[in-house]
């Protein structure tokens, strides 16, 4: 793809400017623009793509990258040398993986890491932790899951990058967390407060809650759960349901119910199926998501999986986006969102 690009079928990030149509390769080594000896992925970049944040195995991109696990970088048009990693505590790298969650539009950077080092509250020494780059402060990360008794997941930024909403199984990141189960949290960086989003006015969830989506404003959550408790709609159906959490009111409303209000009916048999996969559009009001539920739409006779659109208020009537002439059963199109 690019005459620099000389490490056979490792793979590699790569920077297309759309309105010159310029590519860069953007996972080459610093000193000498060598190719990644390992492996790159999972590249996301900021609204004017100036920041590019990425996953890398390499161990020759940077200078003394000498931990031998997977390094969350940074490239930065910018700056000189345009690389650096930033799962790092100055200068010591973490001494355990770290992966790239999501990057806002201002270049705020979320990433997990398994590292032990990374930060002085972070002794917990059970699975992932939540940490934020900042490029304003470039040398340092904030740990935003601190002293959590469990590992945390699923990060996303809002674009603004003033929330983090993840996934939890930490019972301590606030007072009153008991069901045992994984939740969802919002981390706000400018006052470090933490809310419990997957709760009721009368309690916590009585089941799991994961994958959460934020609106650009960090305003709007979506996400799933198994919970019966959250909402006062009729939730019988004993799969997994998308809900929705706006900070104007505190309150969590079922955004996977079909017309009658209630939750998605589910095929028989389907243990462990459900709606799931949501994501909210950046002014919060819709949700796109996907399910196997038999009646969330008149027009789904496919009995299979289908993704649907459902916008504000009370989240219906849903449009089925999975819709062709022939309902092609078991047929599941593949759906991308933009953040506009």
């Amino acid at each position: 793809m690019v005459s620099d690009d000389t490490n056979g079928q490792t793979a590699d990030v790569f920077l297309r400017d759309l309105s010159t149509g310029n590519l860069s390769h953007i996972s080459r080594a610093n000193a000498d623009s060598r190719s990644g000896n390992a492996d790159s992925s999972g590249g996301l970049i900021s609204g004017d793509g100036t920041i590019v944040a990425f996953n890398s195995v390499a161990t020759n991109l940077v200078d003394g990258d000498t931990n031998n696990v997977q390094d969350a970088f940074v490239w930065q048009s910018t700056s000189n040398p345009a690389l650096r990693i930033i799962s790092r505590n100055g200068a010591t790298l973490g001494n355990g993986a770290s992966r790239v969650q999501d990057v806002s539009a201002n270049g705020r950077v979320v990433f997990s890491s398994s590292a032990s080092n990374l930060a002085a509250a972070d002794g917990n020494g059970i699975g992932e932790d939540i940490f934020l780059w900042d490029p304003a402060n470039p040398d340092n990360v904030t740990l935003v899951t601190r002293n959590a008794n469990g590992a945390s997941n699923a990060a996303a930024i809002s674009q603004d990058g003033n929330f983090i909403v993840f996934t939890s199984d930490a019972s301590n990141l606030v007072a009153g967390d008991t069901n045992g189960v994984s939740d969802i949290f919002r981390y706000e960086v400018a006052t470090r407060n933490m809310t419990l989003i997957s709760q009721s006015p009368t309690g916590v969830g009585n089941n799991a809650s994961l994958s959460p989506s934020i609106s650009a404003d960090g305003q709007v959550i979506a996400f799933v759960s198994q919970a019966t408790n959250l909402t006062a709609n009729a939730d019988t159906n004993s799969g997994s349901d998308i809900f929705v959490w706006r900070a104007s009111t505190g309150n969590i409303e079922l955004a996977s119910v079909n017309p009658g209000g209630t939750s998605a009916t589910l095929p028989i048999g389907s243990f462990g199926s459900g709606s799931f996969r949501p994501t909210v559009s950046a002014d919060g009001q819709f949700v796109v998501f996907a399910s196997n539920g038999t009646d969330l739409s008149p027009n789904d006779t496919n009995g299979g999986l289908l993704d649907h659109l459902r916008p504000q208020p009370q989240w219906h009537p849903q449009h089925e986006l999975d819709q062709c002439p022939s309902q092609r059963p078991k047929r599941r199109w593949q759906l991308g969102q933009s953040r506009d």
